[in-house]
């Protein structure tokens, strides 16, 4: 558990950010991961995480980090199976370049530009050696980036489409593959894709058991049994990732420092199997089936009967309010005050609303879910203190988001935390930054059924 002065600080420096932000953005921010049950039932559009943070390293510091993971909870022994992005799917990113609003004004929630990048289907090359043809070895896919018409080179020229752009392969062999990255042209952007170990790190059967406590009447603090597990429920697992460096000077409008992203899984609303190869070819528009900006919105705050709504809701919709009551309401239920919800369960207007649960309220109700970033704060490399300027991969946000839910204020002096304060392994310092996948175990590494002391890297 995080000490009383360490919980201090993160929080301060969470303030210090939303200052820096003007528009009280939160710090509530967690995984995704299976948020509502269609993407729970459909894993190749389960969004796990967003990221967006500056780039630390010299000569790159001008260039913005994109990064969204998809399809969680990948075991090592699975990789060959499970570490492939579906074709039939369109992930999209939206970038708002007008910048946070000033103190109680509403964000604009249109989206200025557009990524989209989808990947070919996934095929083999047949074994070399005469009478093993069949004993084949899939090959990577290859991924199309597109760019919407407003994002433009330093030429001035529209950047458009780079095709058979080449994806990290994924494999069960003890060594990961090496990470492929790929320049896109002269447009000083860079692109990865393939198979990562799952970055986020958080307690998720801790967390649940203290909102039992909370849902059954428990008094606070809550079982200190639960938040002392110290156990990463993502530690040992894999997720598949896409990340982009980008020069901020394509994506800022111009005078303007600040950027908001969303992050979409889209699927063509028909999808019929070929005939001859069994694949679903996707034909009509694209219906988005999973979303995400802030993580923990749609986990956390929306009740589960709308959390497939929320999904295939829009900022626009957010900042109009439609699911701002309930997600008031989570936040009362849960003890946070301020929340502008009577006794009765009556909502008294946004006026009523204020503290923590204003701060928290914010990120989904007022601006939109947006995943914002100031590009002129200093750069802070890599280390979890930018949080909620953007998000970096080694930002711990549960801790400060239980925090807040707890109106800032520890309970009975109980720091409120998970008790897992990094990922394992540690994020790369450099692009993409995303720690290579977990490969199974050598035979040297099983674990004698008596020995409780060794750790196996799942730590459910």
């Amino acid at each position: 558990m995080k000490s009383m002065t360490s919980l201090t600080a993160i929080r301060s420096a969470a303030f210090s950010a939303l200052a820096a932000l003007t528009i009280g953005q939160s710090a509530l921010r967690a995984a995704d991961h299976g948020d509502s049950p269609v993407p729970s039932n459909n894993q190749e559009v389960d969004i796990a995480d967003v990221y967006f943070f500056m780039d630390p390293n010299a000569g790159s510091t001008d260039n913005v980090i994109l990064i969204a993971t998809i399809r969680g909870f990948i075991a090592a022994g699975e990789n060959s199976n499970f570490g492939i992005f579906d074709p039939a799917v369109r992930y999209h990113f939206e970038i708002e370049t007008t910048g946070a609003p000033a103190a109680g004004a509403l964000a604009d929630t249109k989206p200025d530009k557009f990524i989209d990048i989808t990947f070919s289907p996934r095929e083999a090359d047949p074994a070399t050696q005469v009478g093993k043809e069949n004993l084949q070895i899939p090959k990577a896919q290859t991924a199309t980036i597109a760019f919407s018409s407003a994002f433009k080179g330093t030429d001035g020229k529209k950047l458009g489409k780079f095709t058979a752009i080449p994806t990290t392969g994924s494999s069960t062999a003890a060594t990961a593959p090496a990470q492929v990255t790929t320049p896109l042209g002269t447009t000083g952007i860079k692109f990865f894709a393939g198979m990562v170990d799952d970055p986020f790190f958080f307690d998720i059967p801790a967390t649940g058991a203290f909102i039992k406590a909370v849902r059954e009447g428990q008094t606070m603090p809550p079982p200190a049994d639960a938040f002392l597990r110290g156990r990463d429920s993502f530690a040992g697992y894999n997720v598949m990732s896409i990340a982009l460096s980008i020069p901020k000077s394509l994506l800022l409008a111009e005078g303007k420092t600040k950027l908001g992203a969303a992050f979409y899984a889209q699927k063509h609303i028909v999808q019929s199997p070929s005939k001859k190869t069994g694949a679903l070819i996707g034909t009509g528009s694209f219906k988005t089936l999973d979303r995400m900006g802030n993580p923990a919105v749609n986990v956390v705050l929306v009740p589960f009967n709308r959390k497939n709504e929320y999904n295939v809701a829009t900022p626009k919709d957010d900042a109009k309010l439609r699911f701002a009551v309930d997600i008031l309401k989570t936040l009362k239920a849960l003890g946070t005050i301020g929340t502008g919800i009577d006794a009765t369960g009556n909502f008294l207007g946004l006026d009523m609303v204020s503290g923590t649960a204003l701060t928290l309220a914010q990120v989904a109700v007022l601006n939109g879910d947006y995943l914002r970033l100031d590009t002129a704060v200093a750069n802070d490399g890599l280390a979890a203190t930018g949080f909620p300027n953007g998000r970096r991969l080694a930002d711990d946000v549960v801790d400060i988001e239980l925090s807040l839910i707890a109106n800032d204020n520890p309970f009975d002096g109980f720091a409120l935390g998970d008790n897992v304060n990094a990922s394992d392994p540690a994020p790369q310092t450099v692009f993409p930054f995303l720690a290579l996948p977990n490969q199974p175990l050598p035979r040297g590494a099983a674990l004698p059924a008596a020995d409780t002391n060794v750790d196996d890297k799942t730590r459910n």
